[in-house]
């Protein structure tokens, strides 16, 4: 039987931010979304960069990849892996349980209330999501 629990990566920003710098938002989501299309088109060379970036062997750098779903902007937007942008699926509640399981795991200090995972300020900008990691 494997056991293990489900990772993540968010990229968001502030409803304020947005509106004050959309080109900036704009510029990131493309190379977001141009970085998950050449990684489809080309994994290989994505190791090998994300390896010399990190200094690390290509083959962890690839082991880690491969147990990544990397979603293109598209994908995001039809909801098919995590729920809309808009916060209507319920991820507030996926991220406030994380942030009380590192509440009680002493990785963080405090986890603000509910209300605040809900506020609907911010907006996903990209996501990729890990396969079931296996605990020993």
């Amino acid at each position: 039987m494997e056991r293990g629990f489900p990772t993540g990566d968010l990229g968001i920003v502030h409803t304020d931010f947005g509106k004050q710098y959309p080109s900036v938002v704009i510029k990131y989501v493309k190379a977001m979304d141009r970085w998950v299309k050449d990684y489809r088109s080309n994994p290989k060379a994505a190791a090998e960069s994300i390896a010399r970036h990190l200094n690390m062997p290509v083959g962890k750098a690839e082991q880690q990849l491969n147990n990544l779903i990397l979603v293109t902007g598209k994908e995001q937007l039809a909801g098919k892996h995590l729920g809309d942008v808009y916060w209507k699926f319920g991820l507030y509640e996926v991220l406030k349980d994380t942030a009380d399981f590192l509440l009680k795991t002493q990785a963080v200090k405090q986890v603000p209330a509910v209300r605040i995972f809900k506020c609907r300020k911010c907006l996903i900008l990209y996501y990729c999501y890990g396969r079931v990691a296996t605990l020993p």
